[in-house]
């Protein structure tokens, strides 16, 4: 397989659009976690902004057919074989080079060393990283990420005190501060909701709790299920403990529910594409990680209205309010059935809270305003890197 180059230098690319610059996103898949989800729901408003979009994925965009033709944007996949493949590599070169954007803007770990990697073989004038969510870099990472940074003009992150921790351990020469985002739905109706519940099989006097995130070890999940067994004696007031999410850890999860005795009183739903519609069915938002950054899953809570009851990771201290929209508790099965108890009994308590998370989502978080500061970030690099070449 040929890569087709970029014929134009630099210069020439990024003068013939820096008035409006042509975007190219690199991303894992469009379906999944939050950040597949923030790209397929970012993209298109990118475009309808005029600022032409494309969408390349490392992995299987896991859309159908009419998914994508709803998207509205070009999507460029080719199948790619496990770990390092070279033609892969070779054919997303290719296709940047042909697509010849003036921004390739890169995701999560596959995007940023594939994608980064393959935009600066392909010489496109700018390259943007969002970082979605850092872990810590892996072994032989630390000079991939040295070289990576030389090149890349700017790293989006969704808060301060990310930017801090990335700093911390990469060189990155700048940052930009953009907040996390989703479509603001309307609140649910009575009748949403008690279809959601009716979907959920729970009455109508059961308290629901939700866990959103994929079921491995540093998202936590099983203190959720060890609070609930505190609470197994509390029969006045029905519970549920609702899972949303799969992975490697779901069959330990369901074994430890019914050696807490609290089996009947959990449901593991695995991966739904309608978890914002199944929210409506939900009382309270559970967030009990060991580290997360800006989790859209917790604005997915908030939006419908939920109090969001979460550990003190860095993304309930920046999402979350204590006692306004919610609260923060330690890392502790006691401490968290606590609060659980508290959000139970007092049906008051959760409305407030969950109007004035709402409230939070509509001034901060709307992907509309999310939106509008991209193009911004991207205007203003595509002038720079164009005046730097005296176009």
């Amino acid at each position: 397989m040929t890569a087709i180059l970029d014929p134009d230098p630099p210069a020439a690319t990024a003068a013939r659009a820096c008035s409006s610059p042509r975007v190219l996103h690199v991303v894992g898949s469009l379906q999944g976690g939050g950040a597949e989800r923030w790209v397929a729901e970012l993209v298109p408003r990118l475009q309808a902004r005029g600022v032409p979009s494309e969408i390349a994925t490392v992995y299987d965009p896991n859309l159908s057919a009419a998914e994508l033709r709803e998207l509205g944007v070009p999507v460029h996949h080719r199948a790619k074989r496990r770990g390092f493949d070279p033609l892969h590599f070779l054919w997303l070169r290719g296709t940047i080079a042909r697509s010849a954007p003036t921004i390739v803007h890169t995701h999560q770990w596959a995007g940023k060393y594939i994608g980064g990697g393959a935009a600066v073989l392909a010489r496109t004038p700018v390259l943007v990283h969002t970082e979605h969510s850092p872990n810590p870099l892996l072994p032989g990472e630390g000079l991939l990420v040295q070289l990576l940074w030389r090149r890349t003009d700017a790293v989006v992150t969704f808060t301060r005190a990310n930017a801090d921790l990335i700093r911390a351990r990469e060189p990155v020469r700048r940052f930009e501060i953009i907040r996390n985002g989703l479509p603001i739905p309307p609140l649910p109706t009575r009748d949403e909701r008690a279809a959601a519940r009716r979907t959920l099989a729970v009455s109508a006097d059961t308290v629901v709790f939700a866990v959103v995130a994929s079921l491995q070890a540093r998202k936590n999940p099983a203190l959720a299920l060890e609070a609930l067994a505190r609470m197994r004696d509390d029969r006045a007031q029905p519970v549920r403990l609702e899972y949303f999410g799969d992975g490697p850890l779901r069959g330990e999860l369901a074994a430890r529910a019914a050696a807490l005795g609290v089996a009947d009183r959990v449901r593991f739903r695995g991966f739904r594409s309608d978890v914002r519609d199944l929210l409506r069915g939900v009382d309270v938002f559970l967030t009990v990680a060991r580290h997360e950054i800006a989790p859209i899953s917790i604005v997915e809570g908030m939006a419908v209205g939920l109090p969001v009851i979460g550990t003190p990771h860095p993304g309930t201290l920046e999402m979350v309010e204590h006692e306004a929209t919610g609260l923060v508790v330690d890392w502790d099965a006691g401490k968290l059935a606590d609060g659980m108890r508290r959000a139970r009994d007092d049906a008051a308590w959760r409305a407030a809270c969950g109007a004035r998370g709402r409230e939070r989502v509509e001034r901060d978080y709307d992907i509309e305003k999310v939106a509008d500061q991209h193009v911004a970030l991207y205007q203003r690099l595509a002038s720079s890197r164009a005046s730097r070449y005296g176009a």
